[in-house]
Formats: structure tokens, C-alpha cells, sequence
């Protein structure tokens, strides 16, 4: 089973709004590793793209006045490796930045199982109002029941033997 993070769109408190929802499966994102930067355009995170651009820029830079290339390699692939396991919480976090918010966390073997869980507990409380009863409908009150001189297993304090 799986982790999925439900997360629904700004201004949005409706079936409507439900439709666009983002369900995103916490787990590693080996897209995000083999190519992190196509991985972070697909998903419009530019200031996680800039960060990382920015890191690797830091680290060329660094290859280049020491003449370490091995070192750069590492670092790039550390921060890819960083990038793939972290990728699935930093596009929640982009997603909470922009104003969605987290709607829900969903345990489930996958999304299609997820979406499921999630628009059946979602249908529960859009349901519509009860109907208003019609004029002159009887109104039955609920009565108090009476005091019973046994509660639970024990005599009631008044009861005792």
C-alpha cells in the first residue's frame, strides 16, 4: 500500500472543484532522477528548479577552479538522488504555495484506488440538506428515558446492597 496526498484546487469547495483534485503518491520518483530538470519543467516548480539550477551551478563552478570532475559527479548525483526521493513532497509544496490545500491523505494500493476512497468519503459530506418537512407535519419530540436503578452492572448510588 501507498501513501497518496489529495490536495484540491484554490477557491474550490465543491464537486467542481473536486474534479481537478491532485493525488500524488508519496514514493521515489525515478523520472525525477534520470532527468531532474525536464522532470521539474513538466511540473511547473520554478523555484525548485532555480534552486537546483543554482546548486549545479555552484558545483560546476567549483569542477571547474579545482579541476575535480569527479567531484562535481558526485554532487549533481546526490542532489539528483535528494531531488527523486524528496520530488513527490517539494510538488506538494509548490502546490501549497500556490494556494491549493491538502484535502486529504489516502492509504491505497494505487491512484485509482485512492481516487476512489476519496470521492466516496468526499460524496458523504457534499450530500445535499435534508429537505425542510412540510407545513403541518406532526414533530415528534425525543423524551428523556427513565432513570434506570441499574446503570451498567452497578446498583445506582441510592440502590446499594
Amino acid at each position: 500500500m501507498a501513501i497518496y496526498t489529495v490536495y484540491s484546487p484554490p477557491d474550490t469547495d465543491s464537486v467542481a472543484g473536486a474534479e481537478r483534485a491532485v493525488f500524488i503518491r508519496d514514493d521515489f520518483a525515478l523520472f525525477a532522477f534520470i532527468a531532474p530538470v525536464l522532470w521539474l519543467l513538466w511540473h511547473r516548480m520554478w523555484l525548485v528548479l532555480v534552486l537546483y539550477l543554482g546548486l549545479w551551478t555552484v558545483a560546476a563552478f567549483a569542477a571547474a577552479l579545482t579541476g575535480n570532475v569527479v567531484a562535481f559527479i558526485v554532487v549533481t548525483s546526490l542532489a539528483s538522488l535528494w531531488l527523486a526521493i524528496e520530488a513527490r513532497g517539494l510538488r506538494g509544496w509548490t502546490l501549497l504555495r500556490r494556494g491549493w490545500r491538502l484535502a486529504s491523505l489516502i492509504d491505497a494500493d494505487d491512484v485509482d484506488a485512492a481516487e476512489i476512497r476519496y470521492f466516496a468519503s468526499l460524496a458523504g459530506r457534499l450530500a445535499p440538506p435534508p429537505l425542510p418537512l412540510p407545513p403541518g407535519a406532526p414533530v415528534f419530540e425525543a423524551r428523556k428515558p427513565a432513570p434506570a436503578s441499574v446503570v451498567g452492572l452497578f446498583p445506582a448510588a441510592g440502590g446499594r446492597q
